[in-house]
């Protein structure tokens, strides 16, 4: 929790001492060089003297600012030492005026944790906020936190933590699908069956057979998708027994699939179908930092993509979609792998309902 109140207190040491005294200097010497400049003497009754008022005391003052004798230097109530010529920024604690706050005092405890108290000073950025922790002194996108942890400088747009970290799901679009071997013919000849969450559903006809080694199906959603590898079975336990379960091993041609192999199984019975599902997934991304929420990054599963800011380009890589335990069908996490100013990383990155 914060020590500091949501009003902005502070009080500057020093300072304004010289501002003042460099203003009656030039008043005075001013006034010394017209004096210096007449042959005559001055007109009228009066003080002859032209220097401003008090401007006598400018020496002084000067002179006192550059002595070295620390026993007579400006301290804080803490006794540490304060050089008048750049000042020193002191707060208040939520309205407790006789107790100011020195930043760089060493028995001062964090204001905000985890954030030691000298970080605010050498970086430049306010802490008196009660959510200064969360703020974002430089608009790129990450909050002083975040620059804190990843040693980045959050006074300055261009240089902060990886980008990946800023990627959110905006949207999925997924579909699932299933194919299975509707009937196995004689001399190696095959007919398969497809259906989809969206409503897709082809079956071949008589005329359609496929062997080992085909590309099947010639209708949109999966035209030339699908290539037949080969055929087996499995043995599995059915009410307590052991039961042969026929299935055809199947290779997905879609780009990005990765010629993935899988088995389409044989008229599986309605239960049985979840477990043998398949997935089609594209994430619709924004990168919510250096001014780019407002663009969406469209990526199909398993599939590259590019993200330029203060003209670099860095290129990630949706890897997958974590679906879960079968017979989930909710998608759970994006799988994201990066190389982010030499950082290599995997990140998985929550899809929120």
């Amino acid at each position: 929790m914060s020590w500091m109140s949501e009003n902005y207190h502070k009080a500057a040491l020093g300072g304004g001492v010289v501002v003042l005294a460099a203003v009656g200097y030039l008043s005075w010497s001013k006034g010394a060089e017209i004096q210096k400049s007449f042959d005559a003497d001055p007109i009228g009754t009066g003080n002859p003297d032209a220097s401003a008022r008090g401007g006598d005391l400018v020496d002084a003052t000067a002179k006192s600012l550059k002595v070295l004798d620390k026993l007579n230097a400006k301290k804080t109530s803490e006794g540490r030492i304060v050089d008048l010529f750049t000042s020193v920024d002191m707060f208040v604690a939520n309205g407790e005026v006789e107790e100011p706050i020195d930043l760089l005092d060493p028995n001062l405890p964090p204001i905000h944790l985890p954030i030691p108290n000298p970080w605010w000073v050498e970086n430049r950025v306010d802490p008196s906020y009660s959510d200064s922790l969360d703020r974002d002194k430089d608009g790129d996108g990450f909050s002083n936190l975040e620059e804190f942890t990843d040693k980045t400088d959050p006074s300055d747009d261009t240089k902060y933590p990886p980008l990946v970290n800023k990627l959110v799901v905006k949207s999925i679009d997924s579909t699932y699908w299933l194919l299975e071997l509707n009937s196995t013919l004689g001399n190696g000849n095959l007919q398969f069956r497809f259906a989809d969450s969206k409503g897709a559903n082809l079956r071949m006809g008589a005329a359609q057979n496929v062997k080992a080694g085909d590309l099947f199906f010639q209708e949109a959603p999966v035209e030339n998708r699908f290539k037949v590898i080969e055929t087996g079975s499995d043995m599995v336990e059915e009410k307590g027994r052991q039961v042969e379960k026929k299935f055809a091993l199947v290779e997905d041609l879609k780009p990005n699939k990765g010629k993935n192999q899988f088995k389409a199984p044989f008229r599986p019975k309605g239960n049985e179908k979840p477990g043998f599902y398949q997935f089609d997934n594209t994430v619709t991304f924004i990168l919510d930092a250096v001014g780019q929420g407002d663009k969406e990054i469209v990526v199909p599963e398993n599939t590259s993509f590019k993200v330029t800011a203060h003209g670099k380009t860095l290129e990630y890589k949706l890897v997958k979609i974590d679906m879960g335990q079968r017979p989930n069908l909710k998608p759970l996490a994006a799988i994201v792998e990066s190389d982010d100013n030499g950082q290599k990383s995997t990140r998985r990155i929550p899809i929120s309902e």
